[in-house]
């Protein structure tokens, strides 16, 4: 990993943690320190804990407590930061947990990665796991159509996109995809759902209106940070997957120009409403599969 895309990765994850810790801990730290390995991410939050709580914590029995008060609430909440690291490394989480100094008042949370999160359960290596996979979904004569959810993604700020309720919504769709009754527009990252099937399907099941901005809110296509997650899966897979069959790395790369082929003909950052009115021609067909939030 070059030096320019590390230090704006970890710009990206500092900003994400720092929504979390203000949305979802009511903390407002005093700095964020983010250090990248192989396999996990490890960040220090300075100054998290008040002057009260280093207070109270002064014995064995107040830190004890605090340690358990923010350990839990990082627990029930912690799925959200997961997903925000996961969008920008392109790696799925393994697992995460939360140290608490009482005395420095710094916190320190290590995420640990994962390719797939299949692979504790494999019982064979990973790049034969992943070449059967492709050596069977080449011998299926009229191939499924395949859905990629992400049910609670979240803005910068990290306020949710959606609500656990939208999922029906999705569901909906994916239903109505599969029987031909709704619309798809190739993207660059696959298929995303039209505009108005989106409209109607927000009335008809939660029953508010579906505008153009949370259309371009979860439906945008982030052309740099895109790249950066395949060319990370790439470094990863080269680097721990020596069994890894050349397929995907020819996959990878067939992604990679599909994205810098959008770039040159929408920008950086592609609206799905310019999509949908310009038309995107990938060349790619076989290759895209349908993606919603």
């Amino acid at each position: 990993m070059d030096v320019s895309n590390g230090e704006r990765i970890k710009s990206q994850l500092t900003e994400a943690v720092v929504a979390f810790q203000r949305v979802q801990m009511s903390v407002t730290a005093e700095s964020v320190w983010v250090d990248l390995h192989p396999g996990s991410v490890v960040v220090t939050v300075r100054g998290a804990i008040s002057p009260a709580e280093q207070s109270c914590a002064r014995d064995e029995e107040g830190r004890e407590l605090l340690d358990r008060f923010y350990s839990h609430l990082f627990e029930v909440s912690k799925r959200i930061l997961e997903v925000a690291i996961e969008g920008i490394l392109g790696l799925s989480m393994m697992r995460s947990r939360l140290c608490v100094d009482a005395e420095s008042g710094d916190q320190e949370g290590e995420h640990q990665l994962r390719l797939m999160s299949v692979r504790d359960f494999l019982s064979i290596p990973l790049g034969k796991y992943v070449g059967n996979t492709l050596d069977f979904a080449g011998g299926i004569r009229e191939p499924l159509l395949i859905f990629g959810v992400n049910c609670i993604e979240g803005d910068e700020s990290g306020r949710l996109a959606n609500s656990a309720r939208d999922n029906a919504v999705w569901l909906k769709w994916i239903e109505r995809r599969i029987h031909g009754e709704a619309e798809a527009i190739a993207a660059p990252t696959g298929y995303i759902p039209a505009y108005d099937d989106l409209v109607l399907l927000f009335r008809e099941v939660p029953g508010r209106d579906y505008l153009p901005e949370h259309y371009v809110e979860q439906f945008t296509t982030r052309v740099a940070e895109s790249i950066a997650k395949i060319d990370r899966v790439d470094e990863f897979c080269r680097a721990n997957v020596p069994d890894a069959p050349q397929m995907l790395f020819d996959v990878l790369a067939v992604q990679r120009e599909r994205l810098k082929q959008a770039r040159r003909q929408f920008g950086d950052c592609i609206s799905p409403l310019d999509i949908a009115s310009a038309g995107f021609q990938s060349g790619q067909k076989d290759s895209l599969r349908t993606q919603i939030p």
